[in-house]
């Protein structure tokens, strides 16, 4: 007895001595040659093609990352500290290259530790912005190019849970910056928490074939958690930090300043929330306001859209992907479904595209109507427009050229959207005299460019398409190589001069300036 009692004594002891902190340990040198590496820098090209930003991310997320609290609410997932998404993936450094001559740059004032997301050229190229996130929020940084300097412009408390927390103006003299309200209450303290009541859903009786959706409202609370996680203000700042109010705290979904810079287009969230339904199913208006706040006009308003018809290609009645166009200074556009939303209606036409001229006090005018539901469309000038349609159930995929003054339209493309190989690419597009991405067009004629999926590989390809003709010319091809060369961006598509990537099973991805009529590349980097 007195063994046995000695022998489960020792086991006792073996297993309070097993349970020892032990702290995470790295692995053998040959293991951690190959998981811990530096992974290739994402590259951007400044507007005016002159610079070269080399944005660098960490191999793995820290345990500080992964660690952060998260709530889950109307359909997101929410760093509720830093009021940003949690699903954010962060760079770490910043690092500048001349386009002209190779020469690269450190910038001095990186925050420490950063975690640095949101990064955009100024329109004339002179400046970068870019949010750096922490355990207290999110503040946005600025770079002066010319001097190659970082400095904090903002405290931490901007807002990204439903909008972009920052946008450049048109001027590139101050942005837009989307704020946490001071004083703001905290999250309703859950720890000891105990059910009031039941929560009641009512029903209308109407039949809807809804999707599954993760993460969305249930009570009462969650709702008042949500209101206190995205309500934000916008204010105008300048490169100097002063800061001028613009609106008052709301849920803000959606700001887009015009293309001349003047008015601003901004959404809304309203009551009532939804249980079954993610926050862009949520009541909706949208206005248009000058700079000072006034407004011009209320130009949409959306009910709440829990009820769907049946179907993939089945949509919501009115307006619909409201926006400015392009290429013209203060003009909206928008599209409206014909068919009420529903893909089940046999009609001629699905889809009905219109523009809306400012102040918006007339009429809109119908641009086009399309066949199946409309895809998108790519602004050019007075002349050449393009717009995309699909259709689910058959993987149509269609792509007209429209003159937005006459009306006239021709097909260019017709295809299956799930056949890669018969992918004519993408069209080329430039900034305009205001600033936005455009068609870019010369004489008549466009550039396309495309990864060139074949069943011998994947050979990137740039083709010139005659708008007038409609007919293809191609310009170049990538050849075949033990090397995979991918076309990442284009500094002079008239002269033929592109950016490409090179990389191997042996080789380390690198970019490269190619010209084409030469056949020469320059490193960009080196690794």
């Amino acid at each position: 007895m007195r063994k046995s009692i000695s022998f489960i004594l020792f086991l006792l002891a073996t297993s309070v001595y097993g349970q020892e902190n032990v702290t995470f340990q790295k692995p053998s040198p040959e293991i951690l040659a190959l998981a811990d590496y530096q992974r290739p820098p994402a590259l951007e090209l400044s507007p005016d093609k002159a610079w070269v930003l080399l944005s660098y991310r960490p191999t793995y997320k820290s345990l500080e990352e992964l660690g952060q609290e998260e709530v889950r609410l109307a359909g997101l997932r929410i760093n509720a500290k830093a009021r940003i998404s949690s699903t954010e993936n962060y760079f770490n450094n910043l690092r500048l290259r001349s386009a002209k001559d190779g020469q690269e740059f450190d910038i001095d004032g990186i925050p420490a530790n950063a975690l640095i997301a949101n990064i955009s050229f100024s329109q004339d190229s002179r400046y970068i912005a870019f949010t750096n996130t922490t355990n207290k929020g999110v503040a946005l940084w600025l770079v002066d190019i010319a001097s190659k300097k970082a400095k904090q412009l903002t405290d931490y408390n901007l807002n990204a849970v439903l909008n972009n927390p920052y946008q450049w103006l048109r001027n590139s003299q101050g942005l837009l910056i989307s704020k946490t309200p001071a004083n703001t209450p905290s999250l309703i303290d859950r720890s000891n928490e105990l059910p009031k009541g039941p929560v009641v859903s009512t029903s209308q009786g109407k039949v809807s074939q809804l999707r599954t959706y993760q993460d969305l409202l249930k009570t009462p609370e969650d709702e008042y958690d949500f209101e206190v996680l995205a309500k934000a203000e916008l204010h105008w700042i300048d490169l100097d930090g002063k800061e001028t109010p613009f609106l008052p705290a709301d849920l803000y979904t959606q700001v887009s300043i015009s293309p001349d810079g003047k008015y601003a287009l901004v959404t809304k969230l309203k009551k009532p929330f939804s249980y079954v339904v993610p926050y862009n199913s949520f009541p909706q208006e949208t206005h248009v306001y000058d700079l000072q706040g006034k407004v011009i006009r209320k130009v949409n308003e959306t009910p709440l859209m829990e009820v769907m018809p049946k179907g993939f290609s089945s949509t919501r009645p009115g307006k619909r992907m409201l926006s400015w166009r392009a290429d013209k200074p203060n003009t909206l556009f928008f599209v409206q479904a014909l068919d009420e939303g529903d893909a089940s209606k046999k009609v001629e036409y699905r889809d009905e595209l219109f523009t809306w001229e400012f102040p918006f006090d007339g009429a809109p005018k119908s641009l086009t109507k399309v066949k199946d539901r409309f895809a998108g469309i790519i602004w050019g000038n007075d002349q050449y427009v393009l717009v995309s349609s699909s259709w689910y159930d058959t993987r149509s995929s269609k792509t007209f050229v429209l003159n937005p003054t006459t009306g006239a339209s021709r097909l260019l493309f017709d295809r299956n959207s799930q056949d890669i190989y018969s992918h004519p690419g993408n069209v080329y597009r430039e900034r305009n005299g205001f600033g936005t991405l455009t068609m870019y067009i010369q004489k008549d004629k466009t550039y396309w460019i495309g990864a060139g999926h074949t069943k011998e590989g994947e050979f990137p390809f740039i083709d010139e398409l005659d708008m007038k003709t409609l007919k293809k010319k191609r310009l170049y091809t990538a050849p075949a190589s033990e090397k995979q060369e991918r076309i990442a961006d284009v500094i002079d598509i008239a002269k033929g001069d592109i950016l490409i990537s090179l990389q191997s099973p042996k080789d380390y991805p690198n970019f490269y300036a190619k010209i084409l009529k030469q056949g020469k590349i320059k490193a960009v980097n080196g690794y």
